[in-house]
């Protein structure tokens, strides 16, 4: 898995479930706030 990551320019990273959904959680924050900083609205 490691190395099809790597063939597509991913990193694989350690950690647990709850650690991923924490850092999906906080990534979606960020872009919530670029979006609307930016301005950017819906089709």
């Amino acid at each position: 898995m490691k190395a099809r990551l790597a063939d597509l320019g991913g990193v694989a990273l350690p950690g647990s479930p709850a650690e991923f959904g924490k850092l999906i959680a906080d990534e979606t924050e960020k872009r919530v706030k670029v979006i609307g900083l930016a301005g950017i609205k819906p089709n």
